[in-house]
């Protein structure tokens, strides 16, 4: 196999985002009683619903005002989710409180004079980057694939991928299997006539064999750091021939530093297990609060990643504020000879790696064991609390789990919406079988 190389790329807020971001944190904190940021343990379960309104936000400002401006029948802000799943970033905000926002945030793009240039990649140091990249890659004759959670988010790169004039393909939840594979086969035959690949990373970060792109963008990301390797294994995969560069975004200052952080603990949670090494330590755990006023984002040196890739060294260097951080996923594979974990530790470890196994291939055994678990944890603390104290004795009393929610994610094509197609004639349940010959095309494409 050829080398990967991996580059988590922090970038900061525009003011933009900011100023919104801030609004919508000072509305939620207020929604929860909270005037100092400390999260009533009660609104746990809302808060995720809150993270993937924020996401929105992160990748770009138009997805979030779009989504505000859907009109949808059946809303549904009732659904629980648990910590362990990937976000869900697709739900419907008519009646959620957060709608009532969507005056505040035109008015500050109008106070701007941003509210006609709203689809502009500048109003979001994420989109612009990711333009960069996708430009040098076209220009270098290499094929690109950019996987995101959000079908807000594939639906604006979608246009500002039309706004460049570059030919594309887009495969999401409503894309049909005939469809998925007609499009496999036209990225890759060895031509130029679609450089860049959209995929919805839960709907097609399984099961696709894209080895003729070698460059990869994991635009936003979730909880469940498997989601994004599996995404990745689109490329680099065998009948692979060519270096494959992976740039992973994160918005620093941001919630999004905190999901990093747990995913940088779960990789190397995998590592220590599955391969057996004793990595350093360099995420936590032990993250409790998400919800906080942007911080800013601030420049760091990174002379160990310049040199490792001549695209993103082409970028860095047109855009020298934008990239705020930049860190080699080779970083958290470094080993420590000193830290190893403990025979509770390691068993601890195993029990999580067997819970992701079992998230991905039978939900309802995971849903089980979870529960388990969590039954067995509050035995333990109530056991410790209770032994702390001299002289303290009484009946240890468990704790009912109500039925925990299988996130849509286990199913391919569960909870993504129905999309258009690109001419906007007809969505894909109303589309015919694609025709056979040279005149048949894949889905979501546009050729410029």
């Amino acid at each position: 196999m050829p080398q990967k190389t991996e580059f988590f790329i922090t970038v900061p807020l525009t003011d933009i985002q900011k100023e919104i971001y801030t609004a919508m944190i000072k509305h939620i904190l207020a929604g929860m009683g909270s005037a100092h940021g400390s999260i009533p343990k009660s609104s746990n379960a809302q808060l995720w619903s809150w993270l993937s309104i924020l996401s929105w936000l992160c990748n770009h400002p138009a997805c979030l005002i779009r989504k505000l401006e859907e009109k949808k029948d059946d809303a549904d802000q009732s659904i629980v989710y648990q910590e362990g799943s990937v976000l869900p970033i697709d739900q419907d905000l008519t009646g959620s409180p957060i709608a009532a926002l969507l005056p505040r945030f035109l008015q500050i793009l109008q106070s701007s004079d941003m509210l006609k240039h709203m689809n502009h990649p500048s109003l979001s140091v994420r989109a612009m980057v990711s333009q960069r990249l996708i430009e040098e890659s076209i220009a270098m004759g290499e094929k690109i694939l950019v996987f995101s959670h959000s079908i807000p988010t594939l639906d604006y790169l979608e246009s500002m991928l039309k706004d460049m004039g570059c030919g594309y393909l887009r495969i999401d939840g409503s894309t049909r299997t005939d469809q998925r594979q007609l499009a496999t086969k036209y990225f890759n035959e060895d031509n130029d006539d679609y450089m860049v690949f959209l995929i919805s990373t839960r709907a097609g970060g399984l099961g696709l064999n894209l080895q003729g792109a070698n460059r990869v963008i994991i635009y936003d990301f979730g909880f469940n750091p498997s989601w994004e390797e599996q995404a990745i294994g689109r490329a680099y995969r065998l009948g692979q021939k060519k270096p494959v560069f992976v740039y992973r975004f994160r918005a620093g200052g941001t919630f999004e530093e905190a999901i990093y952080n747990r995913s940088i603990f779960k990789i190397q949670l995998f590592s220590r297990v599955v391969d057996q090494k004793n990595v350093v330590r360099a995420g936590s755990k032990k993250i409790e609060d998400y919800l906080f006023v942007p911080k800013n984002a601030d420049q760091n040196e990174f002379p160990e990643c310049r040199g490792k890739d001549e695209l993103l060294d082409r970028v860095i260097d047109s855009e020298p504020n934008a990239i705020r951080n930049l860190v080699l996923t080779e970083t958290f594979q470094r080993e420590d000879e000193e830290d190893e974990l403990t025979a509770e530790e390691k068993k601890r470890a195993d029990d999580e790696v067997e819970l992701e196994r079992l998230a991905r291939i039978n939900p309802e055994e995971y849903a089980k064991r979870r529960r388990e678990k969590e039954a067995k944890d509050v035995v333990e603390r109530q056991a410790r609390t209770i032994g702390a104290r001299p002289g303290m004795t009484g009946q240890l009393h468990t704790t009912s789990f109500p039925q925990i929610w299988n996130p849509p994610a286990f199913a391919a094509s569960a909870g993504t919406p129905s999309r258009p197609m690109v001419d906007g004639t007809k969505d894909d349940s109303e589309a015919s079988t694609p025709k056979s010959g040279d005149d048949a095309k894949p889905p979501g494409c546009e050729q410029q």
